[in-house]
């Protein structure tokens, strides 16, 4: 149960980042348009 536990806490920091990542991008273009 912990092992589970572990791998979806895992998965959820890395799909936390990875829009994290989105975003960054998104708002840097933003800007370099504006």
């Amino acid at each position: 149960m912990k092992k589970r536990l572990v791998r979806r806490n895992l998965v959820f920091r890395a799909t936390l980042s990875f829009l994290n990542f989105i975003t960054l991008k998104q708002s840097k273009k933003k800007q370099n348009n504006g």
